[in-house]
């Protein structure tokens, strides 16, 4: 039996074997188990997502991995997303360098600042209300980019963007082949 200043030295590795092993080697009813209960408790509260567990989540979502609203706040490297990418309402701060997702990404209104070097998007960037200040002079964009309410006031030339830029006024495009949709005033 652990003591409490020891459960809090745990870490989210620690938290997922014992849970195993309990699980494993008791018969009992968990729910009963004070010190079970605490360790399941801090292993939900994880904001650290592995690639074992973002491959699970696609896996049962089409590709898919919607995070929004959870307590996410770090994703793992190597991280590469068939479906859409839903991180709205995380407390996420970084993306992995080399993300790659095959359909949107959506970070509205997350604490991010700053895009990962070669990140590419197949579908839309949703990037409303981020305090990002630059793009990526790699960064692929299959379709739309949303740019409103952020601090971004120059697309550079070497951005690829498919479809519409979305943007507040005064932005200015480096890249005469992008599609500014209008400007909010």
């Amino acid at each position: 039996v652990l003591n409490e200043s020891q459960i809090n030295r745990l870490s989210e590795a620690d938290y997922k074997v014992m849970a195993e092993r309990f699980e494993d080697n008791h018969d009992c009813n968990i729910a009963d188990n004070d010190q079970w209960y605490n360790i399941i408790e801090r292993y939900a509260r994880s904001t650290t997502l592995t690639l074992e567990q973002a491959e699970k989540i696609m896996a049962e979502n089409n590709g898919n991995l919607d995070l929004s609203h959870s307590d996410i706040e770090k994703l793992p490297e190597g991280l590469t997303v068939k479906g859409t990418l839903d991180l709205v309402g995380t407390a996420i701060v970084e993306l992995p360098n080399n993300l790659s997702v095959g359909g949107d990404l959506n970070l509205a209104s997350t604490l991010i600042t700053e895009l990962p070097k070669n990140l590419i998007v197949g579908g839309s960037l949703d990037l409303f209300g981020t305090a990002i200040t630059n793009l990526p002079k790699s960064l692929s964009v299959g379709d739309k980019l949303n740019i409103r309410d952020t601090k971004i006031k120059t697309i550079p030339v070497s951005v690829q963007v498919g479809g519409e830029i979305y943007h507040d006024k005064g932005v200015t495009f480096e890249n005469a082949k992008s599609k500014p949709a209008a400007e909010i005033e």
